[in-house]
């Protein structure tokens, strides 16, 4: 499976997640909420980046 973000395409498995860690931006974060049905938000972010 892949999804596209910002016209490039990231590989992820069966589940959803990244095959490549190093392929993980804000972008593809942004991108891998909306297909759970969430926007991120201060507190997410906050959460990412502890």
């Amino acid at each position: 499976m892949s999804i596209e973000v910002n016209g490039m395409s990231v590989e992820t498995d069966e589940n959803g997640y990244l095959v490549n860690l190093d392929d993980w931006t804000e972008d593809v974060a942004v991108k891998i909420a909306e297909g759970e049905d969430i926007a991120m938000e201060e507190g997410h972010w906050d959460l990412v980046k502890f």
